[in-house]
């Protein structure tokens, strides 16, 4: 993975990632999939695919980007939680509450409201706990008071909310877990 800026000039091959921004230029092989962010950026090659009219930061483009569903303007995301399923900032995810951050606020950056990713995997990516007892929760939210958060430096897809429904607890790939009452 790599991270070019200004004026950098970047060769990449194999199974690369590069974040180019600034005036920077990426050569791809012409069968790399290259995805155009910024029209700042000089592509040489690939199969380009212009991302420049997406607004990411828009709840429903971000589900869209991501493969989520949207049903009656929600959708569900996921939160990696400890063994108590308390989030690193303190609230507890218990199955069947709704959660709201006192602080909600749509800006495209982190802090202002609780936040989620679109997998388990992603979420887990944002989990700064003991990794050997995490848990994970899927987390209904409504997209009319949800934002994406798309600044830097943030790699793993990322979007928060004012508030969530906390539906049921997941496995790492987003598998429901029998719960206690349903095993008995």
């Amino acid at each position: 993975t790599v991270y070019a800026s200004g004026s950098a000039t970047v060769y990449a091959s194999g199974s690369a990632t590069v974040y180019a921004s600034g005036s920077a230029t990426v050569r791809a092989g012409q069968y790399v999939a290259v995805h155009l962010h910024s029209q700042h950026v000089t592509i040489d090659g690939g199969v380009v695919i212009d991302m420049t009219s997406i607004d990411q930061h828009s709840a429903e483009s971000w589900c869209a980007w991501q493969g989520i569903p949207v049903e009656d303007g929600t959708a569900v995301v996921y939160k990696a939680v400890d063994a108590e399923l308390k989030s690193g900032h303190g609230f507890t995810y218990g199955i069947g509450d709704t959660i709201t951050a006192p602080d909600w606020s749509p800006t495209d950056a982190c802090g202002a409201g609780l936040h989620f990713g679109p997998s388990p995997h992603h979420a887990l990516a944002y989990y700064n706990g003991d990794e050997s007892n995490v848990r994970y929760v899927a987390c209904q939210i409504k997209l009319s008071e949800a934002a994406g958060i798309t600044s830097r430096p943030w790699t793993t897809a990322k979007i928060k909310a004012r508030s969530c429904a906390v539906l049921h607890e997941v496995d790492i790939h987003g598998q429901p877990l029998a719960t206690t009452e349903a095993a008995s």
